[in-house]
């Protein structure tokens, strides 16, 4: 389904009905928002799942060059899924890095999920260590981001999903606040050449 608007008056908001095939007719509420103007260089949305009973246990995540946070507000673990080795789990927060294959969930997880797609290159920006840190990784939201601790709690408590997805864009705003008095709030440039290359040539596959 395309994305559509979710009502009047929030233009930014989005949401798409489950597909049922595959015989499951239990909805998926996906809901998605484009931050404020103070993230909008750096964060290329905020977003809400909520579903249940899916059909497939398994889904495949194919890789977009973008690092993610995720926080499941539904049970305090995030499933790992390795193929060839068993489940484990790993804490309920965590920052997603970027990604250069397929990685595999469980959709179990996606009961009550939210999180932050960022723009390629903008990690660092929100970050004290260098953002290969977590290439192709996981790390815990706490380990990283001051303050994570508490912003799980906050967001369970939380009602309704678009009060959700306000305190976490404040989350973020206070953190790119405090990199902005340190002046370190820029993408390397590196990265935005690449990724000027790459919008203005799209057939191509790498640059440099």
């Amino acid at each position: 389904h395309a994305w559509l608007p979710r009502r009047h008056g929030a233009p930014n908001v989005y949401w798409r009905p489950a597909d049922d095939r595959k015989a499951t007719r239990k909805a998926m509420i996906y809901l998605e928002r484009k931050p404020g103007a103070a993230l909008r260089p750096w964060v290329r949305a905020l977003w809400y799942a909520r579903g249940m009973a899916f059909a497939h246990q398994r889904e495949r995540i194919l890789p977009t060059g973008r690092a993610q946070l995720i926080l499941n507000l539904a049970r305090d673990f995030i499933v790992d899924c390795p193929e060839g080795r068993p489940d484990a789990q790993m804490a309920p927060a965590l920052l997603v890095g970027q990604r250069s294959a397929y990685e595999v969930v469980d959709t179990s997880d996606m009961a009550d999920l939210i999180g932050v797609s960022f723009e390629p290159g903008a990690l660092p920006v929100f970050l004290a260590d260098a953002a290969d840190r977590v290439t192709n990784g996981y790390a815990a939201l706490e380990d990283v981001f001051r303050g994570a601790d508490t912003l799980r709690d906050r967001l369970r408590e939380a009602h309704g999903a678009e009060e959700r997805l306000g305190l976490l864009e404040a989350f973020l705003r206070q953190r790119i606040a405090a990199r902005l008095e340190q002046r370190r709030a820029a993408i390397h440039p590196a990265v935005q050449f690449a990724l000027g290359e790459l919008k203005r040539m799209p057939e191509v596959a790498r640059v440099g």
